[in-house]
């Protein structure tokens, strides 16, 4: 399906052979903008392929009439999203979010051609706002340089609400690990230091750095095997699930970790004592930026700080390979404050349709917004 503004037009992908096929236009756009590994071809291609069951599959490639060539691409889907018993809203979100926990998300614009390529996006949703309740962009980079823009056309279109997602801690990487170490706390660096001197003394201990594809499957068993451990020792008697059950979410991964491995945008860290994994990191690189998604540690080794040792050797690594940010993404656990001073805040932005179901959805996100702001003012937990 293809629609025609003044000076562009907007072509409808809603199948795999056409997802397929958009590769080549898909990272000349990331690589001349902004990007990060989860906006990657690869990343969203492996997780529609995935997750997109019960889904319809929306990309919106935005094209230069004159030139024919694309200048911006809006990642979607819509599903039906259950709201309250018995209503459901109709609702378009970028891919990538409500499955596997990606962070900064966002439309994919040429640079320059940001305001020309929202308007003819904004346009095409608003002739088709009955057919949708609510358009969420979520888990949106606030230093995203479409931020801005994507306020004045959408807000300019549709009622919105917009509001904090997710805080992302993340380190900005010096030249040396010497003076990154510089930059924690004296009890951190010290530990640090000393952990890691006395895991390497200890003896039928082997150090792995390296994916290796031929080994994938056995190699993310393990980690699975170990996050889950280390996650039911945490909640135990609680009643909620690790990032890796299910097995279409393992599916998922070792279909990613392979992919990403072929193209050197996996990092992988272990530690292996006599047969077994005892410490797995799970890690991704894209550009100048590092990604630490996941990792599991055998509870039986608790005392050894086999987290520590394996984040310092990650950070130490990641800076020589001239990397310039090292992300722990979602969550602000204590642990990642150990090693992080920066943080950004994702954010989501929901417009609504005009629907009945829409405004009052919209309603009530601006109500919980303020009601969170309040409890936050007067002291009080979320």
């Amino acid at each position: 399906m293809t629609t025609r503004d003044r000076e562009t037009d907007i072509e409808l992908i809603a199948d795999m052979a056409g997802f397929h096929d958009l590769k080549a236009d898909w990272e000349r756009l990331l690589a001349a903008g902004h990007a990060n590994v989860f906006q990657t071809w690869t990343w969203q291609y492996t997780w529609w392929r995935h997750f997109g069951s019960g889904k319809t599959l929306q990309i919106l490639l935005v094209k230069d009439r004159s030139r024919g060539e694309v200048i911006g691409i809006a990642p979607c889907y819509q599903h039906l999203r259950p709201a309250a018993p018995g209503i459901t809203l109709r609702r378009i979100g970028l891919l990538g979010t409500r499955h596997a926990d990606p962070d900064f998300l966002d439309l994919i614009l040429a640079p320059g051609r940001e305001a020309e390529a929202l308007t003819a996006l904004a346009q095409f949703w608003s002739d088709r706002r009955h057919l949708w309740d609510i358009l969420e962009l979520g888990d949106v980079a606030e230093t995203s340089p479409y931020l801005p823009q994507i306020r004045e056309v959408l807000g300019g279109r549709f009622t919105w609400a917009e509001r904090p997602s997710m805080v992302c801690p993340y380190i900005e990487l010096p030249g040396s690990f010497e003076e990154y170490l510089d930059t924690l706390t004296p009890k951190k660096r010290k530990k640090t230091r000393y952990e890691t001197k006395r895991l390497r003394k200890l003896e039928q201990l082997e150090w792995v750095d390296g994916f290796s594809v031929a080994e994938a499957d056995h190699e993310l068993a393990c980690l699975f095997q170990l996050h889950e451990a280390r996650f039911r020792t945490k909640h135990t008697g609680k009643a909620c699930a690790s990032d890796f059950s299910g097995e279409e979410v393992r599916a998922f991964h070792r279909d990613l970790a392979s992919a990403l491995a072929e193209q050197d945008q996996l990092r992988w860290y272990a530690l292996r004592h006599g047969p077994d994994f005892i410490a797995c990191l799970y890690l991704f690189k894209h550009l100048d930026s590092v990604f630490l998604y996941q990792m599991g540690i055998s509870p039986e080794w608790r005392s050894w700080s086999l987290g520590v040792v394996l984040i310092a050797h990650a950070i130490e690594d990641s800076i020589r390979e001239g990397a310039r940010e090292f992300h722990f993404l979602r969550g602000d656990e204590p642990y990642k404050r150990d090693w992080a001073k920066q943080t950004r805040t994702t954010r989501t932005l929901t417009c609504a349709s005009g629907s009945l179901k829409g405004r009052l959805w919209i309603a009530w996100l601006r109500t919980k917004t303020w009601l969170k702001r309040r409890r936050a003012a007067a002291g009080l937990r979320p």
